[in-house]
């Protein structure tokens, strides 16, 4: 959620350079609108709790071995219908160019947030530097 609010702060320095934000998750359309509405948020979040945007974006999905071992803690994956979650990432393009990309190594604790992912202030940083064509992909 921080970084749903994070990004949320940066939405008008992502806007100024000409980039828009897009959040995927794999919660219902109603805890999406939910948790949007909630928190607010200027940009679109899209619910897709069949997993295809993970196809679509090369995202990882967790495997049978994750989705078996968290179900103790962590029952409302059930409902998922692929018995699996998508694991966290960030996707940045500059027109069609892939200009940053990191994903979320599986494991248990990205069920409670994940591990390692950069700030939203990171990310402003690194889409800034892509725009002036200082970076090349990056993970």
């Amino acid at each position: 959620m921080s970084s749903w609010k994070g990004l949320k702060k940066r939405a008008e320095a992502f806007e100024s350079i000409g980039v828009r934000v897009l959040g995927v998750t794999s919660d219902s359309q109603a805890q999406v609108g939910a948790f949007h509405q909630a928190l607010g948020l200027p940009f679109t979040l899209v619910s897709d709790p069949l997993l295809q945007s993970a196809q679509v974006l090369g995202v990882p999905v967790s495997s049978a071995k994750s989705y078996f071992s968290t179900l103790a803690v962590h029952p409302v994956i059930r409902e998922l219908p692929k018995k699996g979650f998508l694991q966290p990432a960030v996707l940045v393009w500059k027109e069609e160019a892939l200009v940053y990309e990191w994903y979320q190594v599986e494991t248990l604790r990205n069920l409670f947030g994940a591990n390692g992912r950069p700030s939203p202030q990171q990310i402003l940083e690194i889409v800034e530097s892509s725009m002036r064509g200082e970076t090349g992909v990056s993970r």
